[in-house]
């Protein structure tokens, strides 16, 4: 993988690549709406109109706030990728997906996640 760009923030460490992002948040954060325009903002300027996959890498434990699903979309935003080998984050992960309208999927490992990102765009 080649390093585009990367953000932290004070509450996440964010990776930027030509089509994907990694987001990895941080131990006992709560990823409200307010995070989430904070990674929007980020996505737009990054991105600008190119769609792109956002990979979530959930190593550490941390809350989320179901209604940043009610919130205002992405529209370049093709999948989200759950990148965790915890149970009960499988479990969170299929209730999101639930309230998310694009391609969803739950990976065990990192480099599945991000070749499941690259499948999107044809590498």
């Amino acid at each position: 993988m080649i390093m585009a760009l990367q953000h932290l923030t004070d509450f996440c460490e964010l990776h930027l690549f030509d089509r994907y992002a990694i987001l990895k948040t941080f131990e006992n954060q709560l990823m409200d709406s307010k995070k989430v325009k904070a990674l929007q903002k980020m996505f737009a300027a990054h991105f600008k109109a190119s769609e792109f996959v956002l990979i979530s890498d959930r190593s550490h434990q941390y809350q989320i706030d179901l209604n940043i699903y009610k919130g205002p979309k992405i529209p370049t935003l093709k999948g989200v990728a759950v990148v965790s080998k915890t149970p009960g984050e499988r479990d969170r992960a299929l209730q999101e997906q639930s309230l998310y309208d694009n391609s969803f999927a739950f990976f065990e490992n990192l480099d599945d996640a991000v070749q499941w990102a690259k499948a999107f765009f044809r590498y």
